[in-house]
């Protein structure tokens, strides 16, 4: 079994001041794309955005190579803001390299917790509609914040879809599955809260062209 050494981008960082001089940079560049290729086929076909193969840390030039390769590849993960900070100071050192965002499978597992503000909202948005080409996407929601706070009432359709900035997944256009995985936390799925669920599909199916699922965990 083939043995890759990951790191995470919050540990390192790429010395983008000095002309690439390492002997690895220096290989042809059709050596360097098979070496690529065979440490992608080595790694696991899901990994925490933040969690990326050493190889991507050698310096500037073989991070945009091999990302480009790479994220394409892999179901990424995102469990927090701090993840989505670290993976966008990487992305933001190569901005000029567009097809790095080529991620096309991510999932945000606790989105409505991570998003407990507008303004994060907004930032976790302005970070997804980044990846034009995205196709998957899995989005965490607690059903307790299908609710107003201790008030218990469930919230507007609209309301969810604004407080969340969940009405901005129709400018993902290539979009071809949506999940939503609901984590119950305890709570009673109540007919309430099942409507406002099956309404915000529904939304969903009608603003993207893709297959949307829902589905339910403890």
């Amino acid at each position: 079994m083939t043995h890759i050494a990951l790191a995470s981008v919050e540990q390192i960082q790429v010395d983008t001041s000095r002309e690439h001089t390492s002997n690895f940079a220096r290989l042809p560049g059709e050596i360097r794309n098979t070496i690529y290729e065979f440490v992608i086929r080595g790694l696991p076909r899901s990994l925490p955005l933040t969690v990326l193969p050493a190889i991507s840390f050698v310096n500037t030039l073989v991070q945009r190579e091999f990302l480009s390769k790479f994220l394409p590849y892999v179901h990424c993960y995102i469990t927090s803001m701090l993840d989505i900070w670290n993976i966008g100071a990487v992305l933001n050192m190569i901005l000029e390299k567009p097809e790095i965002y080529n991620i096309s499978r991510l999932t945000v597992n606790n989105y409505t917790s991570i998003a407990f503000t507008q303004s994060r909202a907004n930032e976790i948005m302005d970070f997804l509609c980044r990846f034009s080409r995205l196709h998957t996407l899995v989005l965490g929601i607690a059903l307790g914040d299908l609710y107003h706070g201790f008030r218990g009432r469930i919230k507007e359709l609209n309301h969810v879809l604004s407080e969340y900035e969940l009405f901005r997944i129709r400018y993902l256009k290539e979009l071809g599955k949506l999940v939503i995985k609901v984590k119950r936390d305890g709570g009673v799925l109540a007919p309430d809260s099942m409507t406002l669920l099956l309404d915000l599909k529904d939304w969903f199916a009608g603003a993207t062209e893709g297959e949307v699922l829902l589905t339910f965990s403890e």
